[in-house]
């Protein structure tokens, strides 16, 4: 049985052949994830979901946070000049083998997959959920 927290190998790019990789570059946020505090943003779980599926099936995921990677969001050129022609309201900017997919607002599961060239795994319910521990009293997330 295969541990699903752990990525396989990298899937491949079925023409360049190369690893599969998605950018994000999160608005700012106090963790990596967005998925602290007392009240849980369904849009994060929802992305977090789809980084572990995406993780499950090989891909390369980063997340960049501008309030503790400030520095490797920079570097990006794209994202630099979104930010200071538009300000931080473009982002999240995700990205999909170096091209952007989405900006402004996170893409679906479905969408990420699509921008891949995946197919998306059979939903069975929230990954997020699975991995939080069984005494959360939060009445927000519920199996």
């Amino acid at each position: 049985m295969t541990n699903p927290f752990v990525p396989s190998a990298p899937s491949r790019d079925p023409v360049a052949g190369a690893a599969l990789r998605v950018e994000i570059y999160d608005p700012p946020m106090c963790c990596s994830s967005g998925l602290c505090g007392p009240v849980l943003d369904p849009v994060l779980v929802a992305m977090n979901d789809a980084v572990l599926a995406l993780t499950k099936q090989g891909v390369a995921v980063t997340r960049f946070n501008p309030v503790q990677q400030l520095k490797e969001v920079m570097a990006n050129e794209e994202v630099a000049k979104a930010i200071h022609q538009n300000g931080k309201k473009v982002l999240p900017m995700v990205f999909a083998n170096g091209q952007l997919l989405k900006s402004g607002s996170y893409p679906s599961y479905e969408e990420l997959c699509e921008g891949l060239g995946l197919k998306p795994l059979a939903k069975v319910r929230p990954l997020t959920v699975l991995a939080m521990p069984a005494n959360n009293a939060d009445p927000k997330v519920k199996e």
